[in-house]
C-alpha cells in the first residue's frame, strides 16, 4: 500500500484507512502487491530460505530515505498553529511545490508532538498532538492550493501524533526541559 491523498483524509482516519489492500486470494490470482525478485534458480525471492538468498548474490537494497527538505515548528506551551509568512515554512512550500511540478505529486511525512505537561485547553496532551498534525496538513493544503497547485498530488507518506519527554513534575514554566518535545515537523520527497 503506498501514500493515501492528503486532502480527503475522513475525520479521525488514521493514514492508510482508505487503501483497499488485496486480500491473499486476491494475490494467489495474480494480484501482486509488489513485484517479487526472481534469483538465477527460477525461483520468487519471498520463496526461498535466507541461505538460498544470500548464494543467489541478490542482497538487501537499502530504500532512499532522504528528504528533499524538512520543516519545524517549535511551540510555546498550548499553541498549534504555523505562520504561513515565515521563511522556513514559505522555503518548504516551495519545494513542495516544486516537487509537485517536477515529479506531479509530493510525498508528505508529517509528525506532531507534545510534551508531558498537562493541558486542559485541549483535553488531553493527545488531542493536542493531533490538532498539531492536523493543523499542519490544513495549512500544507492551503498554501499549495495558493500556489495554484492541486493540493491532491500531496501524498500523505506517514503521519506521527505523539506525546513524548519527561515526566511533568509541576514545573511548566521549565520551557527548555519540555519545549524540544512540542512541535510539529514536515519532510517531503
Amino acid at each position: 500500500a503506498g501514500p493515501a491523498s492528503i486532502v480527503d483524509l475522513p475525520e479521525g482516519a488514521p493514514p492508510g484507512s482508505k487503501e483497499k489492500g488485496l486480500t491473499p486470494e486476491e494475490v494467489a490470482a495474480g494480484g501482486v502487491v509488489g513485484a517479487g525478485v526472481v534469483a538465477a534458480g527460477g525461483k520468487e525471492k519471498s520463496d526461498m530460505t535466507d541461505k538460498e538468498v544470500k548464494e543467489s548474490g541478490t542482497g538487501h537494497v537499502t530504500p532512499d530515505a532522504s528528504y528533499a527538505k524538512e520543516y519545524a515548528r517549535y511551540y510555546a506551551y498550548n499553541e498549534k498553529d504555523i505562520d504561513q509568512q515565515e521563511g522556513d515554512w514559505q522555503a518548504f512550500v516551495d519545494k513542495v511545490v516544486e516537487l509537485i511540478d517536477t515529479k506531479g505529486k509530493a510525498n508528505i511525512v508529517i509528525e506532531a508532538s507534545a510534551s508531558k505537561v498537562p493541558t486542559r485547553t485541549y483535553g488531553s496532551n493527545d488531542n493536542l498532538s493531533k490538532l498539531r498534525m492536523e493543523d499542519a496538513r490544513k495549512r500544507l493544503i492551503e498554501a499549495v492550493s495558493v500556489k495554484g497547485k492541486d493540493p491532491n498530488a500531496l501524498l500523505l507518506e506517514a503521519v506521527n501524533s505523539l506525546v513524548q519527554g519527561p515526566a511533568y513534575k509541576g514545573d511548566y514554566k521549565a520551557t527548555d526541559k519540555y519545549g524540544k518535545f512540542q512541535y510539529v515537523k514536515l519532510k517531503v520527497r
